[in-house]
């Protein structure tokens, strides 16, 4: 007789089907290879036969995960060879195939349970509040609500998500990343006490098949002990998860061990991190007082893709230059990452350990930067931040993160110091007292970093020149550590001064020796009383800036005091990049970009914008001196506006003849991102590949897009323009996507552009340019 093929679950086998039991063998399963389903077959069955009752069992399912990592594979897959029924209740189809609400799930889910049908809530699920709904329904109609975590590696979820297509939730292609990486920094781990009788942790695709096969497996007569269960442990947990997400091996006690004691507790959080540990697997023993330690992500690895091969060679390099100096003496290094399994984590480690460094000195570790302490890491005094240009909040990855730990009053302090930085340049900031970064974690300062951008997609791009791209990124680590190294000693000699006079940072003739002083010491002055170079809001953001040339950093006050003067006498009111001065260079030399003009008068220049936003999108670009936004316009540039509106109307009404079906409206933006002021002469129909995100919508559909007559008019009434304040930017820019014709709101762009195409209604704006 054949042998039988062996069941997947032994047994341990859930079937009562005389059939099932005639085709498959059931052998028993060896104890070292334990699953999800007898994963606590010592205490109690991995399916439990219910009561002598015929009300079915049913269940609350509440999956929780980024996108990308499975959840609705999971739910179909259970689904299509369930011993039960299912409904899986998606919040981004449940409009009829449209986005809904969290009620209208409620709803659907009421409709399945009261037709005997267990139900799977497919949604990100992310967060304490989120859930709280779904497990209030589950005890409100008496049935059990259990918790999937499908936690797999961040960047499996990226690359999942950047290659699916037809996405329900249209949550695809190249920007999904950002939004993973945001969505991960703001995890709230779930635990038992919400009230979920059953937790189980999925860490590898194969931990999700277990769980799917034990999901199949369940009927309406059965149930599911509870508790917490990971692959990874041998005994289930009934506390929180918040040692199993984003950390190996669990955190979970042993048999025997005690469980209210410090040495548990410590133990718990040693096996929580255990790549903190030191090669002999000893914790770190240098004394968090003793001890500064800075914690920093790999800079520009990310959204602007600078070779990893090349940047763990300079990270390496650049740490052990900065060991090697003695202002490293007591301090410590920490590069972090978000995901566990980070291909700059690797290698970074695999060259630390090649070139000998102390792995108590420099660690490289995993996780979340803004709470490496609370989650049992490294205090960290200082954090560094992978900032963008305009040192603003936002985008995604540890810039947001950083911008949402550090609280409301961040941005302005950032803004104290310096309002834009260039490539290889490096900002330290102070964190208000009120800081919950600063009150939670023991973090005093925040370096912002800008390192070099291979992405032509990002500004400041320059390709694929890695001879100035290696030189950049050195620059940044050198600066960086050397700032950090400032940090540190102004904080120790502050503490120590009554004990050691001599470790006070100011000179004999009482000026400060060192860049870090000098920013400091502007940092107290208040509304212009200091009489000193650098008591202007310029001042401060030139002497905040610390550039790190050849890898030292600038010291003495000569050269800052002459910076600061010169700042001072030039009255910039913008600190331009480079790449935000395209405009002005073609304004004045518009014969070197013949190219790409296409008319040339003595006011103004045209030219379409190279990041359209519409199918049509033109630029008249003034060619007056001292122009750099419609901030600087008075009543005597009038004559100057009136004819830039002449040749954007003229521009406007020929595209017009070549389609009538386009729509033009001219305007500025009341704070605008590139140099010299310019008219957007821009269709309506806002169909183009070029716009990406909220901040370019709201840009050209809010009162941040000012109408070229209502300018003006404004001019001729009051003389000036109304000044947009950075908090009327940041609102404007940071308001809900909605339609500019019926104004509904929509959740994301794709979706907007979506409707935007379909919508019907008139536009109602005043001065349009159409076909008659």
């Amino acid at each position: 007789m054949e042998s039988l093929p062996v069941c997947k679950y032994g047994a341990a086998c859930y079937r009562k089907n005389p059939e099932h039991w005639q085709q498959f063998s059931h052998p028993p399963s060896p104890s070292s290879d334990k699953t999800f389903a007898d994963q606590s077959q010592e205490q109690a069955p991995a399916i439990i036969e219910g009561s002598a009752s015929c009300e079915p069992n049913l269940v609350v399912v509440v999956l929780v995960g980024v996108p990308g990592s499975g959840k609705s594979r999971f739910c179909s897959s259970v689904i299509e060879n369930a011993s039960q029924t299912w409904t899986r209740i998606c919040q981004d189809i449940i409009a009829n195939g449209k986005r809904g609400t969290k009620a209208q799930c409620i709803k659907q889910a009421t409709i399945a349970l009261n037709s005997s049908s267990s139900v799977f809530i497919d949604r990100t699920n992310l967060n304490r509040e989120q859930r709280l709904e779904f497990i209030e329904f589950a005890k409100k109609h008496g049935v059990e609500a259990h918790g999937v975590v499908l936690n797999l590696p961040v960047g499996t979820c990226i690359t999942r998500a950047m290659n699916r297509t037809s996405h329900e939730g249209g949550l695809e292609g190249k920007k999904v990343g950002a939004v993973i990486q945001r969505m991960a920094h703001g995890v709230e781990l779930p635990a038992l006490e919400e009230g979920f009788s059953r937790i189980t942790v999925c860490r590898t695709d194969g931990d999700a098949d277990e769980c799917i096969a034990t999901y199949r497996s369940l009927s309406s007569s059965s149930k599911l002990p509870t508790g917490v269960f990971d692959r990874n442990s041998s005994s289930t947990t009934k506390g929180s998860l918040e040692q199993f997400l984003n950390k190996p091996g669990g955190g979970q006690k042993k048999a025997g061990q005690a469980s209210s004691s410090a040495a548990s507790t410590k133990k718990a959080v040693e096996s929580a991190a255990p790549e903190l540990k030191d090669g002999d697997g000893s914790m770190p023993q240098a004394s968090e007082e003793s001890c500064a330690t800075l914690a920093f992500p790999s800079i520009s690895t990310a959204d602007f893709r600078f070779d990893h091969e090349k940047a763990a060679n300079i990270i390496v390099e650049t740490v052990s230059e900065f060991f090697s100096r003695a202002e490293s003496s007591g301090l410590r290094l920490v590069l972090v990452d978000i995901d566990q399994g980070s291909d700059m984590l690797s290698r970074v480690r695999s060259r630390a350990e090649s070139a000998g460094l102390d792995s108590r000195k420099f660690l490289v570790t995993h996780g979340d930067i803004t709470k490496l302490h609370s989650t049992g890491g490294p205090r960290c005094s200082v954090i560094a931040n992978a900032a963008n240009w305009r040192l603003k909040g936002g985008g995604g990855g540890v810039n947001l993160a950083i911008y949402r730990a550090a609280g409301d009053d961040f941005e302005e302090a950032t803004k104290k110091y310096a309002k834009t930085l260039d490539p290889g340049k490096v900002v330290a900031v102070p964190l208000p007292a009120s800081s919950p970064l600063r009150t939670k974690e023991g973090v005093t300062h925040v370096i912002h970093v800008l390192g070099p951008n291979m992405n032509p997609q990002r500004p400041n791009c320059i390709a694929d020149d890695y001879s100035q791209g290696c030189r950049l990124l050195r620059q940044c680590y050198a600066a960086l550590f050397s700032t950090f190294a400032s940090i540190a000693k102004g904080q120790v000699s502050k503490a120590k001064v009554t004990a050691s006079p001599a470790s006070n940072s100011s000179s004999p003739g009482g000026k400060p020796r060192d860049a870090f002083a000098v920013m400091m010491q502007a940092s107290k002055r208040k509304n212009g009383n200091d009489d000193s170079p650098g008591s202007s809001k310029k001042g401060k953001a030139e002497v905040g800036k610390v550039t790190g040339e050849e890898g030292n950093p600038a010291s003495g006050t000569g050269t800052l005091k002459a910076a600061v003067e010169e700042k001072a006498a030039t009255k910039k009111p913008v600190n331009w990049p480079a790449w935000a001065q395209a405009l002005h260079d073609v304004a004045f030399h518009p014969e070197k970009h013949s190219n790409v003009v296409l008319e040339v008068t003595d006011d103004c220049v045209v030219l379409p914008d190279l990041y359209a936003k519409a199918k049509k999108h033109l630029l008249v670009v003034s060619r007056k001196a001292g122009l750099d936004s419609i901030a600087d316009v008075t009543k005597e540039h009038l004559p100057l506006l009136r004819e830039m509106h002449a040749v954007g109307e003229r521009w406007a009404k020929k595209l017009v003849e070549e389609d009538n079906s386009l729509v033009f409206r001219l305007g500025y933006h009341s704070v605008p991102s590139m140099r010299q002021v310019h008219l957007h002469v821009i269709s309506q129909d806002f169909n183009s590949p070029g716009l990406k995100n909220k901040k370019h919508w709201n840009s050209f559909t809010t009162s941040f897009f000012r109408d070229s007559r209502d300018v003006i008019a404004e001019l001729e009434s009051r003389g000036k323009l109304e000044e947009c304040t950075e908090e009327m930017e940041k609102r404007l820019l940071d308001s809900e996507l909605r339609c500019h014709r019926c104004r509904c709101v929509q959740p994301n762009i794709p979706r907007l552009k979506a409707h935007v195409c379909s919508c019907s209604k008139p536009l109602l704006l005043k001065s349009l340019i159409s076909s008659p």
